[in-house]
């Protein structure tokens, strides 16, 4: 064996007896080469065992994933009160007309009107001969007030172009309104004066005796009535309205006492009237 032969196999011993890297390296190798072969048998193993696993369906997937799940639970029990509430609330959006708060209301109308003035009582207010006690025609009328929430108040304006006399009134009216969506029903009481002038027979009066001035009617005037508007628009209505007045009436003579003595109208007369009306409207909402 020569020199480098014997130097690569041969231990060399340094000056304090240790052996030399050679040496030290051997048993390291061989402990690597046994963890090798251990992490190879393991991982044979483990591949075995999953393959074994599998094939006995222990990881095979379900035919139907979704029959394996539970259905969902059913919703919780709403209390009655609570379900009348929101069933409420959505008729109520459904219904709203999207109008908002209003504040000011305007409305002009037209309408007929019949009325009988000594219908209830009459204390020689009217002797249905020379002077018919009823009349019939055309009324033209308008209203202006403030509104909150579902009251209103305002006054209103009529002057009746009635077939023997000229009729007007003029009332303070308040009014309960029920908004439903775009319809809007409502109920009203007013009061107010009333005055009737302008009789055709005016000239048939003056004919009995010597004239004290123009017959004229006046007094109190309380109504009742109700209707509907349809909001055709957030601000702009139109609608129908009845009304039934009582007309609590009185006159002045307007004869000479001696000279018409023998007629109503020497002297004076009261009595209480009914009439009735209806009319279409046009309404402003602001």
């Amino acid at each position: 064996m020569n020199q480098f032969t014997q130097a690569c196999v041969s231990p060399v011993a340094t000056d304090r007896g240790r052996p030399t890297t050679v040496q030290q390296s051997r048993p390291r190798r061989r402990y690597m080469n046994r963890l090798f072969r251990m992490a190879v048998a393991t991982l044979g193993g483990v591949t075995f065992a999953g393959a074994a696993l599998a094939d006995d369906g222990v990881f095979a997937q379900p035919e139907s994933f979704g029959a394996q799940l539970l259905p969902p639970p059913p919703p919780p029990a709403q209390d009655p009160a609570q379900a009348a509430t929101v069933q409420r609330l959505d008729q109520a959006e459904r219904e709203d007309s999207g109008r908002g708060l209003q504040f000011v209301w305007l409305t002009p109308e037209v309408g007929f009107q019949w009325a009988s003035f000594g219908l209830l009582s009459n204390s020689d207010l009217l002797d249905g001969d020379v002077v018919p006690d009823s009349a019939l025609g055309l009324v033209l009328g308008g209203g202006v007030g403030a509104r909150l929430l579902y009251f209103t108040a305002g006054a209103r304006f009529r002057y009746g172009l009635l077939d023997d006399l000229h009729l007007w009134t003029l009332d303070l009216e308040v009014a309960l309104r029920v908004p439903k969506g775009r319809l809007e029903p409502y109920a009203f009481v007013a009061a107010g004066y009333a005055r009737g002038a302008n009789f055709k027979a005016q000239d048939a009066v003056e004919a009995l005796g010597d004239s004290t001035g123009d017959l004229t009617l006046g007094g109190i005037d309380a109504r009742l009535g109700g209707g509907v508007d349809y909001f055709v628009t957030p601000v702009f209505s139109v609608g129908g309205r009845l009304e039934a007045d009582l007309l609590f009436l009185s006159r002045d003579a307007v004869l000479e006492s001696e000279t018409g003595q023998d007629s109503v109208y020497a002297k004076d007369g009261s009595g209480i009237g009914l009439s009735a009306a209806g009319f279409v409207d046009l309404g402003l909402h602001f």
